[in-house]
């Protein structure tokens, strides 16, 4: 066995291995957090259940066909020394569905911003548009591999289309990530509300934490494009990026129940507790409208004191889900946050 061989194995076709190990476990976590979201969210909006229904879809169809890249490069090409940087159109099948996946979870991301900045378009326009020019240097990339019968990758690798394509996927990380976390902060500065603040430092650290993942993996994949040309080492990352991308959404929406119980949890420990008076109370002495309340207390041997109590009233809303997007409710009605309308 030659060491060019050798090298081949452990260093394209070994990484592509471990790429659709990991690619196979990630699917998964896919499937289980699907089955969860249509258990516990049945209520939700008919666009939501589609747009998972779809990333579901997309990522059977990704394990699919990673798994017949394996067989054929593992199985029925065993000891082709060719087979080292050769890809097939199986193979550049999982980039394409890898795209529409991101894709798709972009154009989430963009909603929710468009929500957020009250249907401004400043922001969501621009990122739709560079997950649009991803979605064109996928099918670009995709065309090129059809076309060459060869699937010679060192002739492929003079093609930006995937180099610009990791740019733009990891630029649109950063963007959405950015501006969901000042979109979410800046509100915070102006609430005056304790379990407000903390529910919204709870949604930009999954932001800050989905963001950081998903970009972490397109650098890698685009570092090992070009450190280690004329291999499929930049595929081991590359089948991992559209599994975190449907992760990031389904667990954003997943967790919205958790979020909602911690929050009434943290309402109810904060009320005060209740000034128990011993007297009677006179109902005609309270204001209609109002919380104000007069409460006559009756001492022995002296003369009845009147107490006025000024009672003061939360009224609690729990997060609503809007559309595809989870949209904090502001109690105190002090902030930029979303009101909920009753």
């Amino acid at each position: 066995m030659s060491s060019s061989f050798e090298t081949d194995i452990a260093g394209s076709l070994g990484a592509v291995l471990l790429g659709g190990w990991g690619s196979i476990a990630l699917s998964g976590m896919v499937f289980l957090q699907s089955l969860l979201y249509f258990r516990l969210y049945q209520s939700d909006r008919l666009s939501v259940k589609v747009m998972v229904g779809w990333l579901w879809a997309l990522d059977a169809a990704q394990v699919c066909v990673v798994c017949s890249s394996l067989w054929s490069n593992l199985i029925v090409h065993f000891g082709d020394r060719s087979r080292g940087d050769f890809i097939p159109t199986t193979l550049a099948l999982t980039l394409f569905f890898t795209c529409l996946a991101s894709f798709t979870v972009h154009c989430y991301y963009a909603h929710m911003i468009y929500r957020l900045t009250g249907n401004n378009w400043w922001i969501a326009v621009p990122v739709v548009v560079l997950a649009l020019l991803r979605v064109r240097e996928s099918v670009r990339f995709f065309s090129n591999v059809a076309s060459d019968a060869d699937g010679d990758l060192p002739q492929l690798s003079a093609s930006w289309a995937i180099t610009l394509g990791y740019a733009i996927s990891a630029t649109l990380d950063v963007i959405v990530a950015t501006a969901l976390c000042w979109k979410l902060q800046s509100s915070r500065k102006r609430g005056s509300f304790s379990d407000t603040n903390r529910l919204i430092d709870t949604f930009t650290s999954y932001t800050i934490n989905n963001g950081l993942l998903t970009c972490a993996a397109a650098i890698v994949s685009m570092i090992c494009w070009f450190t280690v040309k004329g291999t499929l080492v930049f595929l081991g990352t590359h089948f991992l990026i559209g599994k975190f991308y449907t992760l990031s959404v389904l667990t954003s929406l997943n967790m919205r129940r958790l979020i909602r119980s911690k929050y009434k949890k943290g309402i109810m420990s904060s009320r005060p507790q209740p000034v128990q008076i011993r007297g009677t109370c006179d109902p005609g002495c309270q204001t209609p409208g109002s919380g104000d309340m007069m409460i006559r207390q009756t001492f022995h041997g002296e003369d009845e004191m009147p107490v006025h109590i000024t009672v003061e009233k939360t009224i609690q809303y729990d997060p609503e889900v809007t559309g595809a997007t989870a949209t904090i409710v502001d109690i105190n009605g002090d902030s930029d946050l979303p009101k909920l309308e009753v």
